[in-house]
């Protein structure tokens, strides 16, 4: 079965197609160390395992820098620079 028939599959099963995800979820399917970033800064910055808005908006945003009060250690590798 080649990628295309499985994409073909894949819609006829999902009419609705995907549902947004955010980055806890994400991690939940996927422990890696780069989900496991996103679902921090995500977390950090107010995010809930359902609530799906404005994640790259957020994280983009993030106060805790290296050169304030309270510095994040995963602030260097967060994701959406």
């Amino acid at each position: 079965m080649t990628s295309i028939d499985h994409l073909a599959k894949w819609r006829e099963e999902h009419p609705e197609g995907a549902k947004p995800r955010n980055p806890m979820q994400r991690w939940h399917d996927h422990d890696t160390r780069k989900s496991a970033i996103e679902a921090f800064c995500w977390q950090c910055m107010g995010g809930t395992t359902e609530s799906a808005e404005g994640a790259m908006r957020e994280i983009r945003g993030c106060p805790s820098g290296p050169h304030t009060p309270n510095p994040c250690p995963l602030w260097e590798w967060r994701p959406y620079k």
